[in-house]
């Protein structure tokens, strides 16, 4: 029991903490959260859930109970844009190179004849379709960021690609859900 607890610490403590945050978010009305943390530290506390890991399978769902709550609350929803896509870029960034080492270290192999057809249609796909793809997945679309990291990193997309519309992708999916928050109260 306890070698399975050692083992599996980081994934109990995700748990324990969507389940304390979803619980928190029952008693405590928006307004009072805002009102206990500061409005100043609601976007720290916003960036932070989301550089920790706004938008991967397991922390997406807090992450925008938090920031709807917060703008519900009277943080600013533009603010809480541009601060909560900055760390949902941030993560997303550094998850993309993890993926891409990955690919790296563990060989994976590019000489299977699916996935050289897949990495010459990638190719010959414009910066700018891809930019667009990466864009309304990131920015409109509730599907968790990660497996689309490690899809374009196996597919060797180059970041340079990628790049603008991700940022463009989190902010946009953050301030949209800002704004249906503060719509709420």
């Amino acid at each position: 029991m306890i070698r399975t607890l050692k083992k599996h610490y980081i994934l109990i403590l995700a748990v324990l903490f969507i389940a304390l945050w979803a619980v928190a978010l029952v008693f405590i009305s928006p307004e009072e959260l805002v009102e206990k943390i500061g409005v100043e530290n609601t976007y720290l506390v916003a960036f932070l859930l989301a550089a920790i890991g706004g938008l991967s399978t397991i922390t997406g769902t807090s992450f925008f109970a938090a920031v709807a709550t917060f703008a519900s609350g009277g943080a600013d929803p533009a603010l809480l844009g541009l601060i909560g896509g900055a760390g949902i870029f941030l993560s997303d960034s550094v998850f993309f190179f993890l993926a891409q080492q990955a690919v790296k270290v563990f060989n994976i192999d590019s000489q299977s004849p699916f996935r050289q057809k897949v990495l010459g249609f990638i190719s010959r796909v414009p910066d700018w379709l891809i930019g667009i793809f990466v864009f309304a997945y990131v920015g409109l679309s509730p599907l968790p960021n990660d497996i689309l990291m490690i899809a374009l990193a196996l597919a060797k997309v180059r970041y340079r690609r990628i790049v603008l519309a991700l940022i463009a992708g989190s902010i946009t999916i953050v301030l949209i859900t800002a704004t249906l928050g503060e719509s709420i109260r």
